[in-house]
């Protein structure tokens, strides 16, 4: 009997150590459960208030945007910069003074005349002819037409001349595209 209640002790220390041992074990993991979910809280809770700050900085922001935006003179120069290339292309297509100078002096170069005026946006016409009446003024036609047509010119570029008349004294009508 004695050997049974041996057992029966033993059964017992080992199930007060089992239990003990399994209540410690839930003990320490609540603890650290609880320990968690604080840490998570408080983490929470700093996200949020960042969270919040950063959309009261983004509102901010897009109040500044659309103050901006609403701004007639800002307007006015996204206008402009947007188109900047084509304002400053019909600005310098405008600018009736750079042909005319332009004619004026490729007339002194080739001792050619151009009479009547003609301005489109996109193009001059104009009436040339030969200054002289000596039999140079094909001559000189040809020349013009010849390196005017091989020289880079900013301003103008010259279209097909279909007909001339004259020999000696020449007259043809001359149109360019403005670039």
């Amino acid at each position: 009997m004695e050997i049974t209640q041996e057992n029966q002790i033993d059964t017992t220390r080992n199930k007060d150590k089992k239990t003990d041992f399994l209540f410690r074990f839930s003990a320490w993991f609540f603890i650290l459960i609880l320990i968690l979910t604080l840490g998570l809280y408080f983490y929470k809770s700093s996200l949020e208030s960042s969270l919040n700050d950063t959309n009261n900085e983004i509102s901010t922001t897009d109040k500044s945007i659309n103050d901006l935006k609403n701004d007639k003179k800002l307007q006015v120069y996204n206008l402009y910069t947007m188109n900047k290339t084509k304002i400053d292309n019909d600005f310098k297509k405008s600018n009736i003074n750079s042909y005319i100078n332009h004619l004026s002096l490729t007339s002194a170069k080739y001792w050619i005349k151009f009479t009547g005026f003609a301005y489109d946006t996109k193009k001059i016409t104009t009436t040339l002819s030969s200054t002289t009446d000596v039999n140079l003024g094909y001559l000189k036609l040809v020349k013009f037409i010849g390196d005017y047509r091989t020289q880079t010119n900013d301003l103008l570029d010259l279209w097909f001349i279909s007909s001339i008349d004259g020999s000696d004294k020449i007259t043809t009508n001359v149109v360019f595209d403005v670039k």
